[in-house]
């Protein structure tokens, strides 16, 4: 429904027009809609960010810091 073939080259401007407001129309309807998704997407972007700083942290604790030793 998102695309509704706009994404082929040859489309009649009629056709574009009308899936173009179709798309737009459902935009402007559903705008505050998915709030709740995005903000437990973000959530988890942030975990995952903590994610891979926790493990550069954990993997240079383990190995002694020899990291930091050979970027000297």
């Amino acid at each position: 429904m998102l695309v509704m073939d706009l994404n082929c080259p040859i489309v009649d401007e009629d056709n574009k027009c009308d899936r173009k407001k179709l798309i737009i129309d459902y935009f402007c309807s559903n705008i505050h809609n998915h709030n709740f998704y995005a903000y437990r997407f973000f959530f988890c972007e942030v975990l995952n960010f903590i994610n891979v700083v926790g493990q550069i942290f954990f993997m240079d604790m383990f190995l002694g810091m020899l990291d930091l030793l050979f970027k000297l």
